[in-house]
């Protein structure tokens, strides 16, 4: 019988003091962990501003990071590094290797060379050797890069 008033026992694994009994509750454990301790205005303040000190630094990292891409090529030229400062622009040598054999010919045509006997490439230039409209023997050195006229011989 139920005495009205009179306090029930309750087994303890039920409420959750019982030190194995696995407890979800939110508030038994915020009960296990004690009082919550308020922050003084001075530590909000600290870490207000430690935050966003951290949110700047992020953003000017984030803006800086392609500044500091890099990358080794491999050429005719040989090796070198490449900072990216130009990337937008057009480079000859990442796009073409210069003149192609057949300029070389045509640019030694226009300096007296009629007849080719042999096209030559240079580390640096073309060599282009035939003869002239007179039967001599001519050779004409054209540069790689720029297509200037080196020498006539």
């Amino acid at each position: 019988m139920k005495r009205r008033g009179a306090a029930q026992h309750i087994p303890a694994f039920a409420c959750g003091s019982e030190p194995n009994a696995p407890s979800n509750s939110l508030m038994n454990r915020l009960r296990r962990r004690g009082p919550l301790r308020r922050r003084s205005e001075t530590e909000e303040t600290v870490m207000k501003k430690l935050i966003a000190a951290g949110a700047i630094a992020l953003g000017l990292v984030s803006i800086s990071a392609p500044t500091f891409a890099q990358g080794i090529e491999f050429g005719p030229n040989g090796v070198r590094l490449n900072d990216g400062r130009d990337q937008g622009r057009n480079n000859r040598n990442d796009d073409d290797d210069g003149i192609s054999q057949r300029e070389a010919v045509r640019i030694a045509r226009s300096e007296g060379l009629r007849d080719v006997d042999s096209v030559s490439e240079r580390r640096r230039s073309f060599r282009v050797e035939g003869a002239d409209r007179r039967g001599r023997d001519i050779t004409v050195d054209v540069d790689k890069f720029s297509g200037n006229v080196l020498s006539v011989r």
